[in-house]
């Protein structure tokens, strides 16, 4: 999967490196051919806002969104191209701090360790990649099945690439760790 990264996202190098193996890990995750492409985008709030308003009509920043290519009247139908997730970096620092989606792992995948920004994007291209394959969590059955798959491949991904580094905190100082405490 190729990893772009917007120069208004500062991203530690070696963070970065480990999120483009988790993103080449998550397409294996998926089972979906070895010809299987995808582009991450890490860009701010300002870029996913823009997006969200422009194809969801939603006038407000999201964490992530995905943009199939194999679905929909526009639909390239390129065998093995799956499209785009783009994750904004600011959004999912504040989603890791809040904890949800590591609740969401907890309970879906046995995940029970430190939570910090590199398991939210890690989660979060997760989530996005399958979203490109097809899932939705629209109705409770399909997000239950999601909900699954996403346990399931982000424990895989994290035992195939291990822990994300620690990195720099918000304010660009190295503490030694990246982990986010929950309140």
């Amino acid at each position: 999967m190729d990893v772009v990264i917007e120069p208004t996202v500062a991203l530690d190098a070696p963070l970065a490196d480990w999120l483009t193996r988790v993103a080449a890990r998550v397409l294996e995750g998926l089972d979906a051919g070895e010809d299987a492409e995808a582009c991450l985008v890490l860009t701010d709030d300002d870029g996913i806002h823009e997006l969200n308003r422009t194809w969801r009509g939603i006038d407000r920043p999201t964490d992530v969104l995905s943009f199939p290519q194999q679905e929909g009247d526009g639909a390239f139908h390129t065998p093995g191209l799956l499209g785009d997730i783009v994750v904004s970096v600011p959004t999912a620092r504040r989603v890791a701090a809040a904890g949800a989606h590591r609740d969401r792992v907890a309970s879906d995948a046995a995940w029970d360790g430190p939570w910090s920004l590199g398991h939210e994007l890690a989660f979060l291209v997760v989530h996005g990649a399958l979203h490109l394959v097809g899932h939705d969590h629209a109705e409770p059955e399909e997000e239950a099945r999601m909900r699954a798959e996403e346990g399931r491949i982000f424990r895989d991904t994290l035992t195939a690439c291990g822990p994300p580094p620690n990195g720099p905190d918000e304010d660009g100082t190295r503490t030694g760790s990246d982990d986010v405490t929950t309140p």
